[in-house]
């Protein structure tokens, strides 16, 4: 069995994976935004979906 302070850095990892990805992605979609309505919807889940990753990362 892992070690529980190896699987709580592994899912610390990827959070903070998860929250740099979203977040470039964010800043590349905004570049954008105002190019087409898709983009905005597009750029407004990236939002949601960072927003639901940095609760996680504090803990």
């Amino acid at each position: 069995m892992a070690d529980p302070l190896s699987i709580a850095s592994g899912i610390a990892g990827l959070l903070s994976f998860g929250i740099q990805v979203t977040q470039s992605l964010v800043n590349f979609y905004n570049t954008y935004r105002d190019r087409d309505s898709d983009l905005a919807k597009v750029t407004q889940n990236l939002d949601n979906l960072q927003s639901s990753f940095e609760p996680l990362m504090l803990q």
